[in-house]
């Protein structure tokens, strides 16, 4: 789950306590530091984590494209939001790149300094690797699906679709810089 929203909290949680699933939750740190009710606590955080239910990764301090992380803004937007996560979880072992969006140029600068395991994107791709960072694709899930649509994605029928643009140039991920 991306970005840190209190459904995560309020319905995600007892549900897969209930199943006895694991999970992640990829946090954007940022929205937790605002009084947006719609997002996560820190408290919130430290009692899932505290479940053994629940690890967090990293998804950025303002939920930027991955591609504009830079010299500057690096400190802030990965490594300050990784303490955060730190002090209230886990060391996060993942980032999923916000908007699904990456480069080479923000995998060799993560790759560089060690920070994570496992990198995530919405590109459907299957694993794989990119300089030193294992790559994992993933299918992007919206409010605003119908459940046969959502089921689709699961099962992976939307795929052939993505490739196919990708193919055709009509989608704008630069993965393959």
């Amino acid at each position: 789950f991306d970005d840190g929203f209190r459904s995560n909290y309020s319905i995600v949680f007892p549900l897969m306590k209930k199943l006895d699933l694991k999970y992640n939750i990829f946090l954007t740190t940022g929205y937790l530091e605002s009084d947006d009710e719609d997002y996560l606590t820190w408290e919130m955080v430290s009692a899932m984590h505290q479940s053994g239910q629940v690890e967090f990764g990293a998804h950025t301090l303002s939920h930027i494209d991955a591609r504009r992380i830079n010299e500057r803004n690096f400190e802030n937007e990965i490594l300050n939001a990784n303490e955060q996560i730190k002090r209230y979880s886990n060391i996060p072992e993942d980032m999923c790149f916000p908007y699904g969006y990456y480069d080479r140029a923000i995998v060799e600068k993560l790759s560089n300094a060690k920070i994570y395991k496992r990198l995530y994107t919405s590109d459907h791709m299957k694993p794989h690797m990119l300089t030193e960072s294992h790559i994992t694709g993933r299918a992007g899930i919206s409010n605003d699906y119908d459940l046969k649509t959502f089921e689709d994605i699961l099962k992976g029928r939307y795929n052939i679709l993505y490739y196919y643009s990708l193919i055709r140039g009509t989608f704008t991920r630069n993965h393959r810089k």
